[in-house]
């Protein structure tokens, strides 16, 4: 779901999608993208949650233009802090790693992407020989590898950002949707399904955000006359 989000202005739906419950949300992104372009009603930033922000989905909101605002999943490896991946100098146009022992990586597989980005399989193999730290970063016997995601530099760059106090201050945006989500499932049944079929509950929301959209236009246009009358009369 996606809202218009200006402080001190009437908020309206400007898109919902409606997804199979094991359908991964960070899916969802492209879709609502191109739907708002289509519509000129592309944001200058959207604010969302960890399930939706990917590698993939930063840059390629960045490429149209809009700034996909929220926390990226941190790295889950089971690798010792200083022998994560992050802790390796990657560089994607040499084609070379270089682990935290100063070690370059003597094989680069590329992983092609349908985007046109290119990944790589990794492997450092014969230059874990004899290294100190082979116990905590690579103990088994073809050394350390490293599967490198073609956006390794935008999730890096989201990681480094997120620990900032500037952006925790800018994530505080994205709970004002929870306020719709709250009055379209106490007010309109928006959890409920009233009919088989995903193509006909995606319509059931639809149907549900416009009525939310008039409801908060009658509103917006109440309180204008309201305030109109009050200037005229000077009460």
């Amino acid at each position: 779901m996606t809202e218009t989000a200006n402080p001190g202005e009437v908020n309206f739906l400007t898109d919902i999608e409606t997804d199979d419950a094991n359908d991964d949300d960070s899916e969802s992104i492209e879709g609502i993208h191109q739907r708002l372009a289509d519509r000129d009603l592309s944001p200058q930033a959207h604010y969302v949650d960890q399930g939706y922000v990917s590698g993939a989905n930063l840059a390629h909101s960045a490429k149209r233009g809009v700034d996909l605002r929220g926390p990226i999943a941190q790295d889950s490896s089971s690798k010792p802090a200083g022998f994560k991946q992050a802790d390796f100098a990657i560089d994607l146009e040499q084609q070379v790693a270089t682990c935290p022992n100063g070690q370059t990586s003597v094989s680069w597989l590329p992983r092609p992407q349908s985007d046109g980005r290119v990944g790589a399989h990794v492997l450092f193999r014969h230059k874990c020989d004899g290294c100190p730290y082979r116990a905590l970063c690579a103990p088994g016997k073809s050394g350390r590898s490293l599967e490198v995601s073609p956006y390794c530099q935008e999730i890096a760059a989201r990681r480094q950002e997120a620990q900032t106090a500037a952006f925790k201050e800018d994530m505080k945006h994205r709970p004002a949707i929870e306020g719709t989500l709250s009055e379209l499932v106490r007010r309109h049944g928006f959890r409920r399904a009233r009919y088989r079929g995903k193509d006909k509950v995606r319509l059931q929301h639809l149907f549900t955000g416009a009525a939310v959209n008039l409801k908060r236009l009658i509103y917006a246009l109440a309180a204008q006359h309201k305030a109109q009358r009050t200037m005229a009369t000077g009460c």
